[in-house]
Formats: C-alpha cells, sequence, structure tokens
C-alpha cells in the first residue's frame, strides 16, 4: 500500500522524461535475514505497481482527459479497491493466526502480483504516448489511441489467458464511452463528443452553404473523419458509420420523421457471417452488436433518403429537366431561343447583356408552343457567361481530383481573346436546391455544361450553314454566268458540311445521350441505396462526356470539341 515499515522505506524518484511516471523504490534493512529478504524483494514489485497504478489515475481522472480515460481509470479503480479488500483481509489473518508467515502472505497475493504486473505494464505504455507541444504544455493520449494501446495489448498477450481476460475487460469497460457516442452518431445524428474523441467531426457551418459549395455538397464537406483518429478495430466500418449519421442529418433537414421501428433486423444468416467476421478485438468487447447497429443503421437512413428522391421528390424528373435543356433533348426552344437573342449575341462578350438574354430566356420558355412549357422546373434554367461566379469553379474541380476541363480553357481562351462574342461564352446554369444538391453536384453540372457548349457549337455550325443556301439563292441572281459552276461547287460543298453536322447531331443524341439516359432510367429503378444513385448518376454524366467526345484527359478528344 506504499506506507513505510521498520524493515521496507520507499524512496520517490521524479521522472526524467515527461512521458514516464512518477517512480518508487524500496529499501530492504539489511539486517533482515537473507531468506525472509527474499521472500519481501518478491513482493514488494506490488509496491511499486501500485504507487505508478495511483498515479496514473490522479492524472488520467482529470477532466480534460477525455471520456475514454475516465472510463478507463474507473474500471482500475474498481479492481485496486478488490486489491485494498485482500490487503484487509490478510491484514486480519496476520494479526489473528500466529502461524500466518510471510510465505503464507506470498502465496495468497501472487495472483495480485500477475494482475498489477499486467495493470502497470499497460498504464506504463498509455502514458509514454505523451507527447509536448511547441509552446511547452503537454499532451495526453485519449480516445482512439487509448483504445488502440489497450487492443493492441491484448492482441500480444494471447499466450497468457489470465491478462488477456484482464485487458479484455479492461477494453470493453474503456470503450463504452466511444460506442454510445457511436450509437447518438448512427441513430440519430448527434455529436456528443466534448472532448474531441470520436473519429467524425462536424465542421463550421458558418463557412459552408447547403444551397450551393464550389466544390461539392454541404453533406460531403461538413461531418468528415478526424485524420488519423480512428480506432483500428472499426476501420473496416468507418464509410458506412460517417455516411449513417450524414443521410440522418439530411433526413433531419428535411424534416422527414425518424421511426426507429421501421428499421428492419438483419437476418440472421447475415448476423453469422457478421459474428464470424469480427476480429478479437471487437468480439473481446462485445462488438458483435455495435456491428449489426451500424449495418442496420446506414440501410435504414440509406432506405429512407432513397425513397425521399426518388419518391416524394421525383429526383428522376428533375434529371430529365437537366437532360432538356443541357443535352438538348427536344431543342426547339434553343432554336428559339438563339433567332431572338441573335442580335445580342453578335456583341463581343464585354458588351453582351446577359439579363436581357435571360429576359428572352424565359419568354422562350414560357411560349405556349414551346415544348419546355410544361415544364414545371423551367425556372431553374439561368443563362450565365462562361467562368461567371454562378458557374462552378472549375480550377477548383481540377484541384479536388477532376482533369483539366475544356470549359476551363474556353475561360482562358475568353480573358485573352477580347473579340470573342456572345456565343463563345454562352452557357447554362441551373439552381440545384436542396436535396437535390445530394445527386446534382456542382461536379456533374460542369460535365452536363461541357456536354451544352459540345452541342451548342454544332448547333451554331448547323445554323450558320443553313443560311448560307438563302445566301447562295441571292447570289444567283447578281454573279456572272461563267461563275455558275464555281457556286454549284461551293453550294454543294456546304450541303455536305450541313448534312454531316446533322449527322453528328443526331449521332450525338440517338446513339449515345439517349441510350445512356435510358440505362440511367433502368438503372435508378433498381437502386437500394443513395450511393448507387450518386455512382449511377456519376457515371451516366461521365460517359456522356466521354463518348460525346469532349473529355479533355483525351487529347484528340479536346482537339474536336475545340475547332
Amino acid at each position: 500500500m506504499g506506507v513505510d515499515g521498520k524493515y521496507i522505506r520507499l524512496v520517490e524518484h521524479n521522472p526524467v522524461e515527461i512521458n514516464q511516471l512518477p517512480l518508487v523504490e524500496c529499501h530492504i534493512e539489511k539486517s533482515l535475514d537473507s531468506s525472509l529478504s527474499n521472500l519481501v524483494k518478491e513482493i514488494t514489485p506490488l509496491v511499486i505497481y501500485h504507487y505508478a497504478i495511483n498515479s496514473f489515475l490522479e492524472i488520467y481522472s482529470e477532466f480534460e482527459r477525455g471520456r475514454i480515460n475516465h472510463a478507463l481509470c474507473a474500471v482500475i479503480r474498481n479492481l485496486l479497491k478488490e486489491y485494498s479488500l485482500l490487503i484487509v483481509q490478510l491484514e486480519h489473518q496476520s494479526r489473528a493466526s500466529p502461524s500466518f508467515t510471510l510465505q503464507k502472505l506470498r502465496s495468497h497475493i501472487f495472483p495480485s502480483i500477475q494482475t498489477m504486473a499486467t495493470l502497470h505494464a499497460l498504464v506504463v505504455k498509455i502514458h509514454s504516448e505523451v507527447k509536448k507541444k511547441s509552446n511547452g504544455s503537454l499532451v495526453y493520449p485519449k480516445g482512439h489511441t487509448v483504445l488502440d494501446i489497450i487492443a493492441k495489448r491484448m492482441l500480444s498477450t494471447s499466450g497468457d489467458p489470465g491478462a488477456k481476460q484482464l485487458i479484455a475487460h479492461l477494453l470493453a469497460k474503456a470503450s463504452v464511452p466511444y460506442f454510445e457516442m457511436l450509437l447518438s452518431w448512427i441513430n440519430s445524428g448527434s455529436l456528443r463528443d466534448p472532448y474531441g474523441e470520436f473519429m467524425v467531426k462536424i465542421r463550421d457551418a458558418k463557412q459552408l452553404d447547403w444551397k450551393y459549395d464550389v466544390n461539392d455538397t454541404l453533406w460531403e464537406k461538413q461531418y468528415v473523419f478526424r485524420e488519423g483518429r480512428i480506432p483500428t478495430f472499426l476501420e473496416p466500418y468507418k464509410e458506412k458509420i460517417l455516411l449513417a449519421g450524414k443521410y440522418l442529418n439530411i433526413i433531419k433537414r428535411c424534416n422527414i420523421s425518424v421511426d426507429k421501428s421501421q428499421r428492419h433486423e438483419i437476418p440472421k444468416n447475415q448476423q453469422v457471417e457478421f459474428i464470424e467476421g469480427l476480429s478479437d478485438t471487437l468480439r473481446a468487447m462485445g462488438g458483435g452488436k455495435y456491428v449489426r447497429d451500424i449495418e442496420d443503421a446506414y440501410q435504414y437512413s440509406n432506405r429512407l433518403l432513397l425513397n425521399y428522391l426518388t419518391e416524394d421528390k421525383n429526383l428522376l424528373s428533375r434529371l430529365r429537366s437537366i437532360k432538356r435543356y443541357f443535352f438538348l433533348d427536344q431543342a426547339d426552344f434553343l432554336t428559339h431561343f438563339l433567332d431572338l437573342a441573335a442580335d445580342e449575341l453578335k456583341k463581343t462578350h464585354r458588351e453582351v447583356s446577359f439579363s436581357k438574354l435571360q429576359v428572352l430566356l424565359d419568354l422562350v420558355l414560357r411560349n405556349p408552343s414551346s415544348t419546355a412549357s410544361s415544364d414545371p422546373f423551367k425556372e431553374k434554367l439561368k443563362v450565365i457567361k462562361l467562368g461567371h461566379i454562378s458557374t462552378p469553379n472549375l480550377s477548383d474541380l481540377k484541384q479536388s481530383g477532376d482533369v483539366e476541363s475544356d470549359l476551363q480553357k474556353q475561360v482562358v481562351g475568353m480573358t485573352e481573346d477580347a473579340t470573342k462574342t456572345g456565343y463563345d461564352v454562352l452557357t447554362f446554369g441551373y439552381e440545384v436546391d436542396f436535396p437535390f444538391s445530394l445527386v446534382i453536384t456542382p461536379r456533374t453540372i460542369a460535365k452536363y455544361q461541357q456536354v451544352f457548349r459540345h452541342l451548342l457549337k454544332l448547333k451554331r455550325v448547323e445554323q450558320l450553314l443553313s443560311r448560307t443556301w438563302g445566301l447562295s439563292r441571292q447570289m444567283w441572281k447578281t454573279i456572272p454566268s461563267n461563275e455558275y459552276a464555281l457556286l454549284m461547287r461551293i453550294y454543294a460543298q456546304c450541303g455536305k458540311m450541313l448534312c454531316f453536322v446533322q449527322q453528328v447531331i443526331y449521332f450525338l443524341a440517338i446513339e449515345v445521350l439517349e441510350p445512356n439516359w435510358q440505362a440511367l432510367e433502368q438503372q435508378l429503378s433498381k437502386v437500394a441505396t443513395i450511393d448507387e444513385v450518386l455512382q449511377c448518376h456519376n457515371d451516366y454524366v461521365e460517359t456522356c462526356v466521354r463518348e460525346c467526345m469532349v473529355d479533355s484527359s483525351n487529347p484528340s478528344h479536346s482537339e474536336v470539341s475545340s475547332n
């Protein structure tokens, strides 16, 4: 217990390093019989272990050490209470029984020596992770670091069943606060993490915009992993843990009630697979139920959000609206718009009034004779200038992993050449409201714009070539008769060019865009999770960009689209 006696005295030493616990040394009276001295030396390590463990409890029971350390200290303190009770019982025996010897004392406390040695090794290892900041303050291990140390220690004691059982008990108790935070996150989307120990954190919401973010949607940026703070035993499940809570927060923002009774239990055959796939660490913590809870919560939140988007909000009709305007499905509105806006679009890009173009577009879309007049989402379509702030920042898209797009090249060219006309900088934007922004992200809108710009160029060329026919008819009356042959050759060549452009437009519309859309519709009718919706939509847009030959990762495609 660390109390000085007649033959044994304690000498305390201050730790040399910041990551060392306070030390104590036992001095045995030299006049003591050698046989008794040897017995005492076998017992005195208990004093050293007990002193170090108590020092650990004093340090790691402080408020700022975190819930995991508090739970670990609580279970160790209970073990020390049992040890203290044993000492009291042995002291009573020594006073009541004259036959109680030092040898009997040793035999009674031998199991405690092993237990205390295991605890001592563990707390020393945990405290060895203490680090010093540049400002001189100390950083104590907490959260996942403590759990990982305990888990590794448990696995390293596989050859000692007693030690392994003890450490497994410590791990199970110390992990309770962590799993409480985990269940709160996956069941309600709430982060109850006052000490920053959980694997997920929330970013500053003031810096983010739910409606539209430059690089990505908020749900991808607001809740993120704490780098390097994921417990090893939860590494295989981290994505499902993150997404389960994210989806619940999206669901709550949509004012959808979360009813846990609607969750479907995992089939028994899948439960067996989960249990068989558990690591030794999770088994020690009774983690089978937590793994089932993670899977159950992930599937439930996925299913609830999917039903809301596809059934309540009719996601497919919104995607069909975007296809109408960017992929020129039923594109009579564009022809009418280009005719009305011809005078404005002929101006240099710095002189073009895009507010006037927006008014003209609205007139075209509201025209009862237009196929777009029945679209309930036509108000979302906007005329914007290529490179305008409403367009996703393509340089940021490149930094986040996307290749440099043709749109970005056009923006650079636009700034370098002041003679560019409105046709060269015209593109469409689309207002994407929450929760559609989960699927229709700024990245995908940028891809839609790539295809639209390509189709717009083709439509513009078709329009110009069609006008040459009217010009050629007027030229017949003014040119000399000896130049008729040349004019006929020019007229025939223009006809071939027009036919080629129309065939390209037909190919893109009928052989590329429409089949891909049909495939997307079929895929969306079979999806089971919101992740599959995102993947299907991203694949659809990427395929359209690639097969329309505007994929900037292919040099030949970039050259075709720019010429």
